[in-house]
């Protein structure tokens, strides 16, 4: 059973006209749960009768919510999408989502958050300084 998590109108093409956008989920583990998994986005245009949709496969997760910021540059909304891991560290998993070149297309996601590998030792004498 697919449902409606949040529903939003605002202009995600830059034409001066609100698209329809939609956050959809499933609850796996039953109504009463508050994880989502797959989560997915749908915008509709509706003056174009088109339908965008695109989701990333591994994206779910507890209370997931949705935002709109120009993360581009092109002064026109894109969507954020956020949605907590469920344990005791405060994790989220977050997704941004654009309208470019005429399609729903996902600009960012877990493979683009890749950890730093930093290394470093301590200098022989090294003094600390107050």
């Amino acid at each position: 059973d697919i449902e409606i998590i949040d529903k939003r109108f605002i202009d995600l093409t830059g034409d001066g006209i609100k698209e329809q956008v939609f956050l959809i989920g499933q609850r796996p583990a039953g109504p009463d749960s508050l994880f989502y998994a797959p989560l997915k986005v749908i915008v509709y245009d509706i003056y174009k009768k088109e339908f965008y949709v695109n989701s990333y496969d591994n994206f779910n997760g507890y209370e997931p919510q949705m935002a709109f910021y120009d993360f581009t540059g092109d002064q026109i909304k894109d969507i954020f999408i956020e949605a907590n891991t469920g344990g005791s560290g405060g994790i989220y998993k977050h997704l941004i989502a654009a309208i470019l070149d005429n399609d729903l297309k996902i600009i960012f996601n877990e493979s683009h958050n890749k950890p730093l590998h930093i290394s470093g030792n301590y200098e022989d004498n090294f003094k600390k300084l107050i």
